[in-house]
């Protein structure tokens, strides 16, 4: 296993974000840990930003991992707040790769930018809450391909309930980090 995706939701409740934040570091470590090395992430706001600042900030302490943002189309951040866009443009300075989809927005844009998301990697690390979505899109196309799916911010007492709602009946999941 050499190459993890990132999914999730652009919207974290302020009462999880530290939390999964801590617990995402502690899943890119030890993916790392394990030989990935290749790390992708869509490049929308939320969980994607998330993970594109913790590959970065792990980029410091391990060499040899590297981070591809996917980016939908060029005009993806045009109507963020302009914080927003600075985080933006500063996460696509610092990858190693960008590669944009699509020249321009369109409704298809974004499945194929989740399905080249899914084609990238052998694990996807995700955020979510809400099966109707382009994360449970992206869980699904990638439990539909076989990946490890590893999960954040699930409860233990909730991780059967996620696995009924999101996953496959053949479908094994990776490790649930508290």
């Amino acid at each position: 296993m050499k190459n993890c995706s990132f999914s999730g939701h652009r919207k974290i409740p302020a009462y999880e974000k530290q939390a999964l934040e801590r617990q995402l570091e502690t899943v890119v470590r030890r993916l790392i840990d394990k030989g990935v090395r290749n790390f992708y992430t869509g490049g929308a706001l939320g969980f994607d930003t998330m993970a594109a600042q913790c590959v970065l900030s792990l980029k410091k302490e391990y060499t040899g991992i590297t981070l591809t943002v996917l980016v939908p189309c060029p005009d993806q951040p045009n109507n963020w707040g302009f914080a927003d866009q600075e985080t933006y443009y500063e996460i696509l300075i610092k990858s190693d790769k960008v590669s944009y989809i699509s020249d321009s927005y369109s409704p298809e844009c974004m499945r194929k930018r989740n399905d080249a998301l899914v084609a990238s990697a052998d694990c996807l690390v995700c955020f979510l809450r809400k099966n109707n979505s382009g994360t449970a899109y992206t869980v699904k196309k990638a439990a539909e391909r076989g990946l490890n799916i590893i999960p954040l911010g699930i409860k233990e007492d909730k991780k059967q309930e996620f696995i009924s709602t999101f996953l496959p009946e053949q479908m094994s999941f990776g490790e649930f980090e508290e």
